[in-house]
């Protein structure tokens, strides 16, 4: 006994297991021994909880024939386990030291599962760099670290040269929660280390199971852990938990609930040294839970992907990967982050910034109109069209989906706010989209695809500008126009008639000194083709008038 208590950690082997704690007939103290030491080597380690097991085997068959001599209940008795537990109770209380082997024993067979499940995890750890060296020194690699096989290494690799069993060693992996060690899996992403444990140890991974989830590096892409993500029963509208299948097998005696419900009646014993820690989560306990729950979690590790990385490929991915697991509520944040990361990378080439994270007000508070001048800000005549088609036109249609999916269809919405940008952008902006609106332009390709709305837009642009020099712009809007061929009838009235109207409107007063072509369109929408034409044909007099009195300096 002197000489195996005086032994350090280190210097214990298989060998001196055998020899110092073999010859010892005391098996609670050998046992306890074998309890008492906590090691990094797997193999000395094994040996020794192997040997301290064996030492319980006595104790445990005592119990059982204790158990075999009592009256037999029916099995399906809802007081067979309340008798059972108090029948141990009492004789863990008249054989203590039976009791104090059962508790042994309890804890080392706790120890032998986590050694196997460190064993296996051990086998997804990157290599160290000093063993990397060595290999690479003797020339033993057969194919070079860019080869594709190496590429199933994935994500386990984030703690680059660092041997990951050095940084969890397996007395603390042994000792300490899962769950605390499954967080520390998590934050260096030993995504397949995370797997086994959970295959495992799925009582202990579940409670912290997205506090887990939220420890993984946000620079992590999503597919690597899709697998773990939490997914949602489209049916019951809860949370889809994992089946533990691998971890079905059998429990010892030891382990059983009757015996460690009579166990802990006991009050001569202490603590059980292999009880796991209290959880860190404040769930506390492996229930589903629900849609808002799980939805919500999303949201926020989507957000603290962009503001912590700017990442927006491994948000999007993240929000692939919440859909396909059945999480409802997703897609309008999708639709969210693309447009965001149009805006911010495609629009103003910017880093993103917490101020346009999807959980920040700002983004949900800007209008419509607000979000398309954001998206056009930087636009300049030559890139208009183009911005309009790869960033606008998707916001628009993203609006109308999320109408009809409120069940409030507004088919003419992107009509109605293209309108609108048009009407206020300039006519410097103007022109280029007029241009790729002409009726010589294939009808799918075109902006402003219906020709009256064309010559409506155009005479409103026109006649709301306030510029007296901008000629080349007007000019190239006109000759965008269409070109009807209606013969001079008396309905011709109705436009002579609209542009007198419209002149009375447009001289200035105290109270309006400038109007603008939104103001104008109104004049405009009752006219028909016919009435358009005859418009356009003032129009043409007006702006040769105004270009020659311009060039006279009038």
């Amino acid at each position: 006994c002197e000489r195996w208590s005086s032994l350090l950690d280190e210097e214990i082997t298989k060998e001196s297991i055998q020899e110092l704690l073999d010859p010892i007939t005391d098996d609670l103290w050998v046992a306890a021994a074998c309890a008492d030491r906590v090691l990094d080597e797997p193999d000395v380690q094994r040996a020794l909880l192997e040997s301290g097991i064996r030492r319980t085997d006595d104790a445990i068959r005592r119990v059982q024939d204790h158990l075999a001599s009592l009256p037999e209940e029916d099995a399906s008795s809802p007081d067979r386990h309340t008798s059972t537990t108090d029948a141990l109770a009492a004789y863990f209380s008249s054989h203590k030291d039976d009791a104090r082997l059962c508790q042994i024993r309890s804890c080392l067979i706790e120890r032998v599962s986590r050694l196997s499940t460190y064993e296996e995890i051990s086998k997804t750890f990157p290599v160290s760099a000093s063993e990397g060296a060595e290999k690479d020194e003797w020339g033993k690699w057969e194919d070079g670290p860019w080869d594709n096989d190496n590429a199933e290494a994935g994500p386990s690799t984030a703690v680059g040269n660092r041997d990951a069993s050095q940084l969890l060693p397996l007395s603390l992996f042994l000792t300490e929660d899962i769950g605390t060690s499954c967080l520390f899996l998590a934050s260096q992403s030993l995504i397949k280390a995370l797997r086994v444990v959970r295959s495992r140890h799925c009582a202990e991974y579940e409670p912290l199971r997205l506090d887990i989830l939220s420890r993984i590096p946000p620079f992590t892409d999503p597919a690597d852990y899709r697998d773990l993500l939490p997914g949602v029963d489209t049916q019951t509208g809860e949370e889809t938990l994992f089946s533990n299948v691998q971890n079905a097998s059998k429990k010892d005696f030891a382990a059983s609930k009757e015996v460690v419900d009579a166990l802990s009646k006991c009050d001569f014993l202490a603590s059980s040294e292999g009880e796991a820690g209290p959880l860190l989560s404040s769930r506390g306990d492996h229930e589903a839970l629900s849609s808002v729950d799980i939805l919500s979690w999303y949201k926020d590790r989507i957000d603290s992907i962009l503001l912590s990385t700017g990442i927006a490929d491994n948000a999007l991915s993240l929000v692939q990967h919440g859909i396909a697991h059945g999480v409802l509520g997703l897609d309008e944040v999708g639709e969210d982050l693309s447009l965001i990361s149009r805006l911010v990378y495609d629009a103003h080439g910017e880093e993103l910034t917490d101020e346009w994270s999807i959980g920040t007000a700002k983004w949900s508070s800007l209008e419509p109109r607000e979000i398309i001048n954001l998206y056009l800000e930087r636009s300049t005549p030559d890139t208009i069209v183009s911005d309009i088609r790869r960033l606008v036109k998707p916001y628009l249609f993203v609006l109308e989906s999320r109408c009809e999916r409120a069940g409030k269809p507004d088919p003419g919405l992107s009509k109605r706010l293209l309108y609108d940008l048009i009407l206020n952008i300039g006519l410097e902006l103007a022109a280029p989209i007029f241009d790729a609106s002409k009726p010589t332009v294939v009808a799918s390709q075109r902006l402003i695809a219906d020709d009256e709305d064309l010559a409506r837009l155009a005479l409103a642009c026109l006649y709301g500008s306030s510029s007296t020099s901008d000629w080349t712009s007007m000019s190239r809007i006109f000759e965008c126009l269409p070109a009807w061929n209606f013969q001079t009838t008396e309905d011709d009235d109705e436009a002579d008639t609209t542009i007198s109207s419209l002149g009375a409107f447009l001289v200035p007063t105290t109270a309006r000194p400038h109007t603008d072509p939104s103001d104008l369109i109104a004049f405009f929408k009752p006219l028909p083709a016919r009435s358009l034409s005859r418009a356009l044909d003032i129009l043409d007099v007006h702006l040769e008038s105004g270009e020659t009195l311009s060039r006279w300096g009038v």
